[in-house]
């Protein structure tokens, strides 16, 4: 019976081998299994990031390339506007200054013409003073020579007259000298004048105030240069009968 029982233990044994074998077995069954769902997870936690990724990037694309239509659609009208508001603003801008140097062009023509219309006036009215002087001065020349002919014809009413006219047509251009020669050609034919009656009438002829004329001899500015002639005339008028 021992010997039965000591036949028994090597297949007790060999069964204990065989079921360690089949534990190790199903050991490493179990860590290959582990394995494998560790290694499933990570590639899984791997697919969902490039899953994430490749969404992510769609998702950019998509809305880059809507964002690119948008700005496709949108821009060349901001641009145009901008455009039409640049061209504005450089229209407007010309423009002020096309209208600020037209302003200043006209002016500077206005003060050009206003200059020019001044001097031209100045020498019209220099050139007008000068003929009216050559003028005065001619017409009394000519009365004094017509005076002295007919003084010496003894013509001396017509005489009168001419002398009174050269006296002053030179006293107008201020030729003090003519002048005080006419007054003392006057006294001398006052002098040959018969009456103060004689004297009255010539005036009355020739339409002449006497009191005038003499006036404008004796005024303030003139009388230093007059005043011996228009004495001389008034005493030859008070010696008449």
């Amino acid at each position: 019976m021992l010997k039965n029982h000591y036949m028994k233990i090597p297949n007790q044994i060999d069964n204990l081998e065989l079921q360690v074998e089949k534990l190790r077995i199903s050991f490493d069954s179990i860590k290959n299994a582990q394995n494998l769902h560790d290694i499933n997870y990570k590639i899984n936690e791997h697919l969902n990031i490039v899953k994430d990724v490749n969404e992510f990037y769609d998702s950019a694309w998509t809305k880059l390339i809507f964002l690119i239509t948008i700005l496709g659609i949108f821009v060349p009208f901001v641009i145009q506007y901008f455009q039409r508001l640049s061209n504005k603003e450089i229209f407007k801008k010309y423009s002020t200054d096309f209208d600020a140097k037209m302003e200043l062009l006209k002016e500077e023509n206005r003060k050009n013409f206003e200059n020019l219309t001044a001097l031209h006036n100045q020498e019209m009215a220099d050139l007008r003073q000068a003929n009216e002087t050559s003028t005065d001065e001619l017409y009394g020349s000519t009365y004094f020579l017509q005076g002295r002919v007919r003084y010496t014809e003894n013509n001396f009413r017509y005489a009168f007259y001419d002398f009174i006219k050269a006296a002053n047509r030179f006293f107008k251009i201020d030729k003090s000298k003519n002048v005080n020669v006419s007054l003392a050609f006057l006294r001398n034919v006052i002098s040959k004048l018969e009456t103060k009656k004689e004297f009255e009438e010539v005036l009355k002829i020739h339409e002449i105030n006497w009191d005038i004329f003499l006036a404008k001899f004796s005024s303030e500015d003139k009388i230093e240069d007059y005043t011996e002639k228009i004495t001389e005339l008034k005493s030859v008028i008070d010696k008449l009968k």
